[in-house]
């Protein structure tokens, strides 16, 4: 037995010599030993460089900025401080593929700064899996503003409106929102927006919206250290068909006005108004109809307002409008007959011999100067001045004697004489 051994270790060697499997399988054997060691040798590690975007740092401290007395905010955009930073991991072997910036942590501490204006502040990194032992760069600059607070309205725009129907927004939710940040960002917040999208809407709508700051400009507010209260608003839209109808002009009017006057003409302002409401009530009214004004007696009347007749579950974009009523005298045609007819202009060594000694004379005008004229107002003569001897037609003319008391309101310029016959035969000798 003592021999046997003896002679196992020359037997091996001789194995393993001779025979070429042998030989292959103690070479793989011995490299699968080694990394094996080497990959479990906790103490042996490497360097590992991973790379970080500026906006994937974080930062931490910001709650504590807020609440330093005075209140602090970073006014410095943290997304884009800096464009990029590399960390150096000493890490070992096994863990070398596992590093990435899933698992390192970069972040920006501001829990010690404490004043306002431009500020140097560390970087700080960490990871699981292994040690951190440079980040470059380690610094970074910051600028740090007093902080503010506002109270900030919210505003709706509407999109996509069809001229078909009519839209109200009805309630918001919230009406405000609170923005907190740095003060010079949150001085330039005029409104906190709404977009609400009404397109292919046709009845009462609920949508819950983004909320968009904007300044006083149109300009969108947008800052990553802005705090809103709220972040969305929901906003409920009424929706209903709508029409442009006609107001009636025929029956705008009631009674009749005084003898010898009649309505010329009836202007409503506006003669056109939208209403809206359900369509099954709004598709039954062709046109509208206001409370008629009375012109019984009247000889003229001045601009009123009148309101619309209105039917319940129906809304008017105005329910009153202005009529003026334009009320003018009939023109009255007469005849008078018999007015003596008179030679003017005559020369004493003349004598002068008329076909006719009177007229009869039309008279057209207002009813009012026609109806108050009486015969004896009326003179109708022939100008006979510069004629010598012979025979002549002479137009006739026709005059009011002004010298009269006349019972009206007159106006010679409003009345029209027509004389018959128009001219008389003159014979002068």
């Amino acid at each position: 037995m003592n021999s046997w051994l003896k002679t196992l270790p020359s037997k091996l060697r001789y194995a393993l010599l001779s025979n070429w499997g042998w030989k292959i399988a103690s070479i793989m054997f011995a490299i699968i030993l080694w990394s094996y060691v080497v990959y479990n040798d906790t103490r042996s590690t490497l360097p590992r460089y991973v790379t970080f975007r500026g906006s994937e740092i974080g930062v931490v401290g910001l709650t504590d900025l807020g609440n330093r007395f005075p209140a602090l905010a970073l006014l410095s955009d943290s997304n884009a401080i800096v464009d990029e930073v590399r960390v150096r991991v000493d890490v070992s072997r096994a863990n070398y593929s596992r590093v990435s910036t899933d698992n390192v942590q970069v972040e920006l501490d501001l829990s010690r700064v404490r004043q306002k204006g431009t500020q140097e502040v560390r970087l700080t990194a960490a990871t699981t899996y292994g040690r951190v032992v440079e980040i470059i760069p380690p610094t970074v600059t910051i600028e740090v503003e007093e902080s503010d607070r506002r109270n900030v309205p919210i505003t709706v725009t509407r999109i996509g409106e069809s001229k078909d129907y009519y839209y109200n927004t009805r309630s918001t939710n919230p009406l405000s929102i609170t923005i907190t940040g740095p003060a010079s960002i949150v001085r330039q917040v005029n409104e906190a927006r709404v977009i609400f999208d009404a397109t292919d809407r046709t009845a009462l709508t609920s949508r819950t919206e983004l909320i968009t700051l904007m300044d006083a400009d149109e300009n969108e507010v947008s800052h990553p250290h802005i705090v809103n209260s709220y972040s969305s608003a929901t906003v409920v839209v009424e929706i209903y068909p709508k029409r442009n109808l006609m107001v009636d002009h025929d029956l705008a009017v009631i009674g009749t006005p005084a003898p010898g006057y009649h309505v010329a003409s009836v202007t409503i302002r506006p003669d056109y108004i939208e209403i809206w409401g359900e369509e099954a009530l709004i598709s039954q009214i062709d046109k509208l109809f206001i409370e008629p004004i009375n012109v019984e007696g009247e000889t003229q009347i001045a601009p009123r307002q009148a309101k619309i007749q209105t039917l319940p579950g129906i809304t008017y974009m105005s329910t009153e409008v202005l009529v003026e009523v334009e009320i003018v005298e009939d023109i009255r045609e007469t005849t008078v007959y018999d007015i003596p007819l008179f030679p003017r202009g005559k020369q004493d060594d003349l004598r002068y011999a008329l076909s006719n000694e009177s007229v009869d004379v039309s008279v057209t005008g207002p009813y009012s100067a026609v109806s108050g004229l009486r015969p004896e107002q009326l003179i109708a003569l022939i100008d006979v001045t510069g004629y010598g001897a012979g025979e002549y037609d002479i137009p006739v003319e026709v005059f009011v004697v002004e010298s009269l008391d006349l019972p009206f309101d007159f106006q010679k310029e409003a009345l029209e004489f027509e004389a018959s016959p128009a001219k008389v035969k003159v014979v002068i000798s």
